[in-house]
């Protein structure tokens, strides 16, 4: 070939191939960014953060421009222990038909209304609204959320497992059963904060623990607890429970420490009010079998307008009522009194 001719050839295919080496790479960027983008939002490929809506299908990806319709589905679909499930407008999140079916968390998740609020109905007779059986270090959250079990579903929360369980900004009423049943199988904690838990057909929260190795704990605080048949919080064998800055009014019982079998249990309660029950507050063994020990701690209560102000269970009771200082106790029909006092320090 004529060196002028090989010259002009090569000047021809130079930059088309160029262009060929320096499109490949920029492909393979382009895709390892649009991995990199996808990672950021799912991490180890799991979705970290699910949405919800009235208008969403379980079929869909539950992400924010598709969402899910059933907080069930959505779980399906969320990273656990770490996963958020969240909502684009408020509405009622059970099953297809709107109501909860039989539903357990057994992972570590955050469900959160915010500003929305999950409506989760329970017209399924004898069912729990919501069973925590989750992994022993993983903690569950549920922020605004509402339970109604319209009078035939069990217990609205039923805690199992898990490190921790929070719930915040939240309504559970309407339950046959406890509107917070804790009853840990290797202990945990349970912390409750400005919610309400109302007109359940057992207690409003009820702790009870496995054994001395694995406590339910509970922490109650600026929340209402009301119009609930039995106790408006019970702490059973093998618990240690505070309630702090909280009304717990027109229950069977206010607070009640009552042991059933050979565990013992606490409350201490800190600046709340206890009116209306028809015992504000209840010590001691509930039956004639039981072995543990029964202690209240009041610090800076109201104990008002009650049947009964203070009250310790039959002989042998074991059940003391201690007050910290502060306490103020009025209206009451039968005021009953404390066991002892401890002095400020």
């Amino acid at each position: 070939m004529h060196r002028v001719q090989m010259r002009q050839w090569k000047q021809r295919w130079a930059v088309p191939a160029l262009v060929a080496i320096l499109f490949v790479p920029l492909a393979a960027i382009g895709l390892a960014l649009a991995h990199s983008a996808t990672a950021a939002d799912n991490g180890d490929g799991a979705v970290h953060v699910t949405w919800l809506s009235g208008f969403g299908d379980d079929a869909n990806p539950c992400s924010r421009t598709a969402p899910c319709k059933t907080v069930q589905g959505a779980f399906a679909k969320t990273a656990q222990p770490d996963g958020e499930i969240t909502t684009i407008d408020p509405g009622s999140y059970g099953n297809s038909n709107s109501y909860l079916s039989p539903f357990t968390i057994n992972g570590g998740i955050d469900i959160d209304g915010g500003a929305n609020q999950i409506v989760l109905q329970n017209t399924v007779s004898g069912i729990d609204g919501i069973d925590i059986a989750a992994p022993a270090n993983d903690v569950v959250v549920l922020r605004h959320v509402d339970l109604e079990g319209f009078g035939i579903g069990l217990h609205g929360i039923n805690f199992i497992s898990g490190k921790a369980l929070y719930i915040e900004d939240s309504v559970i009423e309407g339950f046959t059963g406890d509107g917070v049943h804790v009853a840990p199988t290797a202990g945990g904690q349970v912390v409750i904060e400005r919610s309400t838990i109302r007109r359940n057909g057992a207690n409003g929260v009820n702790a009870t623990g496995a054994s001395s190795t694995a406590v339910a704990t509970v922490s109650v605080k600026d929340s209402t607890i009301e119009a609930n048949a039995a106790a408006g919080v019970l702490a059973a064998d093998y618990s240690d429970v505070t309630i702090d800055g909280s009304n717990v009014n027109g229950d069977a019982q206010g607070l009640a420490c009552v042991t059933q079998s050979t565990g013992s249990c606490v409350i201490t309660a800190t600046g709340n009010q206890i009116g209306q029950d028809a015992t504000g507050v209840l010590s001691g063994r509930g039956v004639p079998g039981a072995s543990g020990n029964a202690t209240v701690y009041l610090s800076a209560n109201t104990i008002r307008d009650n049947a009964k102000g203070l009250a310790v269970t039959a002989k042998p009771s074991f059940g003391r009522i201690i007050s910290l200082g502060d306490n103020t106790a009025v209206g009451n029909q039968n005021p009953g009194k404390v066991t002892s006092t401890v002095p400020k320090i």
